[in-house]
């Protein structure tokens, strides 16, 4: 009985592990499959929005309080929040996606970045311009 008792609570406790741990390592899923997927521009504009927010709050987090560092990344989530606001409104601007272009290529250009999060902003760069060149159609 005591043996069962330490089995169960071992396999359950490594079964808590486990989900947790694949909680926390799930690979990134590809984003081209996730618009292929979604049929409304919106839908689009906003995955791509939000994709560009998630590695900005990951880049910030890497970043110290009070540098010319965490000022960039600032700037380009500011950027990307004008974008937002100017397709929330159906008002699209060239000038406003021009600025957040060039405030993300600056954190990828000025700040000290890991290979990963060069990748992604790259790739939230090429998207960017994507959705600018398709919304200029």
């Amino acid at each position: 009985m005591k043996h069962l008792l330490m089995t169960t609570l071992a396999g359950s406790a490594f079964l808590l592990m486990s989900l947790t741990a694949s909680a926390q390592y799930l690979p990134r899923q590809d984003y081209q499959d996730q618009v292929q997927a979604n049929q409304g521009v919106d839908q689009q504009q906003n995955l791509i929005l939000n994709r560009i927010r998630t590695d900005l709050d990951g880049v910030r987090a890497g970043t110290m309080p009070f540098t010319p560092s965490r000022d960039r990344v600032i700037r380009a989530q500011e950027r990307v929040n004008a974008c937002q606001r100017a397709l929330n409104t159906g008002t699209y601007d060239r000038r406003t996606f021009d600025d957040t272009i060039s405030a993300l290529q600056t954190v990828v250009d000025a700040n000290h970045l890991t290979d990963q999060s060069q990748h992604y902003l790259r790739d939230d760069i090429r998207d960017l311009s994507r959705l600018e060149a398709r919304l200029e159609g």
